[in-house]
């Protein structure tokens, strides 16, 4: 009997070791199956983090492989905006060049005719200039009796000045009257016209008309300061003819002075350094056609 008892308390001890040995070996089952699931999660988890990492990383390149393309197309851009402004510059600069140039070329064209036409035009001697005169105060006689009116080759005089030459202004250009100095204060080659010799058209106080020497007779005419005023009406038009060796006649209307009209420059042969701005008046082309016509008529007799 007590074999029997012992022998199954045996048998309890045995089945308990049994059954403790599964349960260890159940949990050692399922802690290796969690450490396992563990490491494959975490495996899993690196995988994704590699991955995630790889494409922001190829995100990042894509990102940075665009901004350069684009900084390129900007630069390439600009590059040929700059080259275009470059070449428009160039261009223009170059249309620039190319108008000066002909500007200049024009410039040398005009100088060039002009200093051809000074050195062909006629010098006239005292004498010629005088016939020349003579002549045209032979026709303004008939012209002057039609209207009534006196006429005098007494165009120009003056008083005491310095040594630079007497001129008037006209459209084209300064015309010399007198060369006081030899050398010239500037000098003929200076003044593209030169005056040949004038006439003044005046009522007269004395009822004369035609060609007189009136206003030389001394009881008329004390000082050259007295110019036409005994003998012209002032509150009738006087008007001044200069005749240039141009072939052009011009006229201006006169208050009666030797002198008015016409200009002095300085000893140093400066024209306007003696007048204020806008002070001078000039003389315009006569309106006179037959005056045109006859002083080119008298100018054939000496250039032929």
């Amino acid at each position: 009997m007590k074999k029997n008892g012992k022998s199954r308390v045996g048998k309890k001890k045995n089945s308990t070791k049994k059954q403790l040995m599964y349960v260890g070996i159940v949990i050692a089952i399922v802690l290796i199956g969690a450490f396992i699931i563990s490491i494959s999660i975490g495996k899993s988890n690196s995988n994704k983090n590699k991955a995630d990492i790889e494409k922001s990383s190829i995100q990042d390149k894509k990102i940075g492989s665009e901004k350069a393309k684009t900084s390129e197309n900007k630069e390439d851009s600009k590059s040929n905006s700059t080259a275009d402004e470059s070449v428009s510059n160039e261009s223009e600069n170059e249309s620039k060049v190319t108008d000066s140039s002909n500007e200049i070329d024009k410039k040398k064209e005009n100088s060039n005719s002009s200093s051809d036409n000074k050195n062909l035009a006629k010098v006239y001697t005292e004498e010629e200039k005088q016939g020349i005169n003579n002549q045209f105060l032979e026709w303004s006689d008939g012209r002057a009796k039609i209207a009534g009116m006196a006429v005098s080759g007494n165009y120009f005089n003056h008083g005491a000045s310095g040594i630079g030459d007497w001129y008037a202004l006209s459209p084209d250009g300064f015309i010399q009257v007198q060369q006081q100095d030899l050398e010239g204060k500037p000098g003929y080659s200076h003044f593209p016209i030169h005056s040949l010799g004038g006439v003044v058209f005046y009522y007269s106080n004395f009822g004369t008309t035609g060609n007189t020497n009136e206003v030389d007779n001394p009881e008329n005419n004390s000082s050259t300061a007295t110019g036409f005023s005994t003998v012209a009406n002032s509150e009738k038009p006087i008007v001044k003819y200069l005749l240039g060796d141009n072939g052009v006649v011009y006229e201006s209307p006169s208050n009666g002075a030797f002198s008015d009209c016409f200009y002095v420059a300085d000893n140093t042969g400066n024209l306007t350094a003696l007048y204020e701005p806008n002070t001078q008046k000039s003389f315009k082309v006569s309106d006179d056609k037959e005056a045109q016509e006859k002083l080119k008529e008298i100018l054939e007799k000496y250039n032929n």
